[in-house]
């Protein structure tokens, strides 16, 4: 507010300046619950836009959607359809229709239709659009952002997925749950773009020739993202032609994929129909999706954390389990669990609290890939007990832990390999506790000397102290014998294998190996 009366004096109320700043002020007032100041300041700004000056300002495209944005948390719904549509037109013609701004625009007004309860077929083939926009922006641009581009481009995208869960999820039909889950897998996919692998792959051939024409080429994508950002006005000004630009990049990623293989510019639109079609009978993949309440139009509530478990079998459409006291999760349940861990008594509780309203949708799977979220990353689900059964969860079920339940199609063809020549194995075991154990960690500083000596450095305390704790550990010679047993099989199926025991089971040795296949 003193930055207003600062602006006024220099400028004047009636500039584009100010009347930005007013403007995000508004957006302030709306996101904390100040509808009615919004709503005086937005009375402000209407009145400047609607004057010459106010309709040649740039800035007009983002206050007609704030516009919409006002009426719709002032509850004044055909108001708001109305102003967005007006938007996304807006948009559309400064930027064109496939610009990252438009889709953009597009989504607020999805979100606002099915906020209204409004899941017409038109809304949902347009939410279909949208979601294609996203697959192909991603893959276009998201490799060439900068890194302060990438981490607000990945935080608007899971910042929109968010909001469409609520309308989403409390339609909750079987189209609804799969556009969840479809819209999960992508946004786990996006901070494993297949682009990632083929750089660090082509830098790796070391071919002059592939090496100059890949930087070339990702030159051209980085300046195409750049002339993205200017209107179609200022692409004339400038007399930059996108569509020549964009032929010239196609021409590249043609030259690139002729000379090798390892040139892949899109990642594979991963769908919940792909998963499906790994899975066994007896099988089941589970996506976990946290999620905050949209209790106004756009704006979540940071009190209100539910989750939702996106269950999807052989066959059928995925099922969803909703867990509605998240927060309660996040705090007092998984500090109850935590402290039976260290207590070391039996949980009772816990099993009936994360798991049991999931596990009424596993009937008959003796197998499940799991994708945690939130909470759920802070649990080791096979020690959850059963009071009912008395078993624990990894006696009931095998619960396979992946990063999303797109891996799913990876470990398959892992699985279903024969040939195992480039396979790499370790297998570390049978320990030697003690001091012994890690003299080249502390190099030639004693116990004694670390413990007398207040400017040790903590790593070295903590290795020492470490050392102090195994030293009357006795050895465990079961280790061995099933280091031996699995050697045994590994190495009848041909698997190149490296074991490390006693002095070279060590975390040091662990974190020096490269790219195991396979590590126990």
């Amino acid at each position: 507010l003193e930055s207003l009366d600062i602006i006024i004096q220099i400028l004047g109320k009636n500039n584009p300046f100010y009347m930005l700043v007013l403007q995000n002020l508004t957006n302030v007032y709306l996101n904390t619950g100040k509808v009615k100041e919004g709503m005086q300041l937005y009375d402000n700004l209407q009145a400047y836009y609607m004057t010459d000056a106010g309709g040649k300002d740039p800035n007009i495209c983002s206050f007609t959607m704030m516009m919409a944005f006002t009426h719709a948390q002032a509850g004044n719904k055909e108001m708001a359809e109305k102003l967005i549509n007006i938007a996304v037109g807006m948009y559309s013609k400064k930027f064109g229709a496939n610009n990252l701004e438009t889709s953009i625009a597009l989504a607020n007004a999805l979100l606002l239709y099915m906020y209204n309860d409004k899941f017409t077929p038109e809304v949902r083939k347009y939410y279909q659009i949208y979601k294609q926009n996203q697959q192909g922006f991603t893959d276009k641009y998201f490799p060439h952002f900068t890194e302060q581009e990438r981490e607000a481009f990945f935080k608007h995208t899971t910042g929109l997925f968010e909001k469409f869960c609520t309308p989403l999820l409390k339609n909750n039909t079987p189209e609804d749950i799969i556009s969840v889950f479809d819209t999960q897998l992508f946004t786990k996919s996006m901070l494993f773009n297949a682009s990632n692998k083929t750089k660090k792959a082509i830098l790796e051939s070391k071919n002059p020739e592939i090496i100059a024409l890949y930087e070339k080429w990702q030159a051209q994508k980085e300046k195409n993202i750049r002339y993205l950002k200017l209107s179609v006005d200022e692409l004339k000004a400038q007399n930059i032609n996108l569509n020549e630009l964009e032929d010239n990049i196609t021409q590249l990623e043609k030259e690139l994929a002729q000379k090798t293989k390892a040139f892949v510019t899109t990642t594979q639109n991963i769908t919940h129909k792909d998963i499906q079609a790994r899975l066994k009978p007896n099988e089941a993949a589970i996506e976990m999706v946290r999620y905050r309440e949209m209790v106004r139009f756009g704006v979540v509530n940071d009190t209100l954390v539910h989750y939702a478990a996106l269950i999807l079998r052989a066959q059928g459409a995925p099922e969803v389990v909703l867990i509605k006291n998240g927060k309660e999760l996040e705090q007092e349940s998984i500090n109850f669990y935590r402290n039976n861990i260290t207590a070391k008594k039996i949980d009772k509780f816990s099993y009936n609290i994360f798991w049991k309203s999931i596990n009424t949708k596993l009937t008959g799977i003796n197998k499940a890939y799991f994708s945690p979220d939130g909470v759920y990353n802070q649990l080791s689900l096979d020690a959850l007990y059963n009071t009912e059964t008395k078993k624990y969860l990894a006696d009931e079920i095998d619960i396979q832990l992946v990063v999303s339940t797109r891996d799913i199609l990876e470990l398959n063809e892992v699985q279903q390999t024969t040939n195992f020549a480039n396979f790499q194995a370790y297998l570390v075991g049978f320990p030697t506790y003690g001091a012994k154990n890690i003299a080249s960690d502390t190099k030639n500083i004693t116990s004694d000397r670390a413990i007398q000596t207040n400017t040790t450095n903590q790593k070295t305390k903590q290795t020492l102290s470490r050392a102090i704790n195994f030293a009357d550990v006795k050895d465990l010679p079961g280790t061995k014998t099933e280091i031996d047993n699995i050697n045994t099989i590994i190495t009848q199926a041909k698997i190149k294998t490296t074991v490390l025991l006693e002095e070279k089971a060590t975390e040091n040795s662990i974190k020096a190996l490269k790219k195991p296949t396979i590590l126990h």
